[in-house]
């Protein structure tokens, strides 16, 4: 028991500095070294993103400081990641559409990069207007807005989990027809997503 404990252990901790690695956190914190002196204005707790190509739901802070945005991540999911603090005079922000899904690259020089969603990007802008990036006037944030945003996020995420469920195990296992029913397979990936944006959704209302 303690054996496979530490296993695990070791196990997570590697993972967790691969993606360090691959998302280029580590030269990001190297690059732009944190000011805790720099109080933030606003914080934006338990955000979802991508550092370089790494997803990361739920566990990024993004704090609006005077002179810089600093971005954290869930010290469970990167105990050696820390805090990086990057000056607005070397952030820039493009906007694009995938697939119908609208998204913000927040780009940090030539160093890296956080894709955001359009909505949390245009949040973080009427947070800061005087320090944000981009010229104009950020979209309106409304109830209507964020719950389409959810709703978007639980529909693509949902597709790619029950999708994942149906196809994976037939591969795995093909011609056993040892397989999980297809309703199944849609539901529970369904429920589980909808219910963490569900929380996720009340607590931005509040």
């Amino acid at each position: 028991m303690l054996a496979g404990t530490i296993a695990f252990v070791i196990l997570w901790l590697l993972v967790s500095i691969i993606l360090g690695l691959r998302s280029g956190w580590y030269s990001l914190m190297r690059v732009f070294p944190d000011r805790p002196q720099e109080k933030p204005v606003a914080t934006f707790k338990r955000e979802s993103g991508m550092v370089g190509p790494v997803s990361m739901h739920g566990i990024l802070t993004l704090s609006l400081c005077p002179t810089g945005l600093r971005v954290g991540i869930m010290k469970l999911f990167g105990p050696f990641a820390k805090d990086f603090f990057v000056p607005w005079d070397a952030i820039s922000v493009s906007r694009k559409r995938m697939l119908g899904w609208k998204y913000a690259d927040v780009s940090f020089g030539d160093y890296g990069k956080l894709r955001v969603s359009d909505l949390l990007a245009d949040r973080l802008w009427r947070t800061v207007p005087q320090s944000w990036p981009e010229r104009g006037v950020p979209g309106a944030v409304t109830s209507k807005r964020l719950l389409r945003d959810y709703f978007l996020k639980w529909l693509i995420l949902t597709s790619a989990a029950s999708a994942f469920f149906i196809i994976a195990p037939r591969i795995a296992v093909h011609g056993s027809g040892n397989y999980p029913p297809i309703l199944v397979a849609i539901l529970f990936p369904a429920i589980t997503i909808g219910l963490a944006f569900g929380f996720q959704y009340l607590t931005h209302e509040r």
